[in-house]
């Protein structure tokens, strides 16, 4: 099989920016950054058979940092932005789709507790930053976007 390099433009991360009952998916767009980070947490096993110890993972907290250009009229920005202005907690739904698999599979994360944490808004950079906090479950399943709009399947448990 022919290797495929996967680029930053085939993973699609949305937010639910209706804060409502039936979600508005709006892509994560004018930003220059994209790495969602694992922050296992482990614990050290002092096992007596072994000599030194062992790191078993507990858990993990994935979390992703991001920013969005200050473009009025971007629903990104214009809903962090009404966050950072009201100084309110941030608490929504992220769908993070996934570039397909081999077999063509579109697998994506959908995290209902979504803890939008701020961080800053750079006039002299244009930006406005912070951190995704995907928290309580992570659904898994699988989705399809159709005129940028993305639809989500549940995973068959």
């Amino acid at each position: 099989m022919a290797e495929i390099r996967i680029t930053k433009n085939m993973c699609i991360p949305f937010i639910d920016v209706s804060e409502g009952d039936a979600p508005v998916w709006k892509r994560i767009d004018k930003s220059t950054i994209f790495e969602i980070e694992m922050n296992a947490e482990t614990e050290s096993c002092d096992y007596i058979s072994q000599e030194m110890p062992t790191e078993e993972i507990v858990s993990y907290a994935p979390s992703m940092d991001q920013e969005i250009a200050t473009y009025r009229g971007n629903p990104i920005y214009e809903f962090m932005f009404q966050k950072f202005y009201d100084c309110s907690t941030a608490h929504g739904k992220s769908l993070i789709c996934f570039p397909a698999d081999e077999g063509g599979r579109q697998r994506a994360w959908l995290v209902a507790d979504t803890t939008f944490v701020l961080d800053a808004m750079n006039w002299a950079e244009g930006k406005i930053s912070w951190s995704m906090r995907f928290g309580g479950d992570i659904q898994r399943g699988t989705y399809t976007v159709a005129d940028g709009v993305p639809s989500f399947v549940a995973a068959q448990s």
